[in-house]
């Protein structure tokens, strides 16, 4: 959801929102309280996990995982801005992509790149991690 979206929806009665639940998911009402009422418990849960970590309590070894998973989905979920670098190879990844379909090894394009487009910061093993990212990005797997 959108922020804007989620502020709307915690402003809601809880009527409202299993209300939007059943109009959203097109389910019955009973299946949509059932699926706030896990949301609810599971945002609960959450919250208590993050109090115990302000409060340096006792944490069980099962709240301690619950804690490192939610701490590995908010990294995930902060965005990464693209380095200038990975700004400048993205215009011309269709280049590199078509140079490595003709087995033309990673110094090599390295050296093109340097001398043609005046990329000077530039390593072998950068433009392979670059280019892999541009390429999951640019060219999703059809599933």
């Amino acid at each position: 959801m959108t922020k804007n979206l989620w502020s709307a929806f915690c402003k809601m009665s809880e009527k409202e929102k299993i209300d939007f639940i059943t109009s959203a998911l097109n389910t019955h009402p009973e299946q949509a309280k059932s699926i706030y009422t896990d949301m609810y418990n599971h945002l609960q849960r959450m919250d208590s996990l993050k109090s115990l970590v302000h409060t340096k309590s006792d944490i069980t070894s099962k709240d301690q995982q619950m804690l490192i998973k939610l701490k590995a989905q908010e990294l995930k979920r902060r965005r990464k801005k693209p380095s200038k670098l990975e700004q400048k190879l993205k215009l011309h990844f269709f280049e590199i992509d078509s140079l490595r379909k003709e087995n033309v090894s990673w110094k090599n394009i390295m050296l093109y790149i340097k001398k043609e487009h005046r990329i000077r910061k530039l390593s072998e093993s950068g433009l392979k991690k670059i280019y892999l990212r541009l390429k999951e990005i640019l060219e999703p797997q059809s599933e």
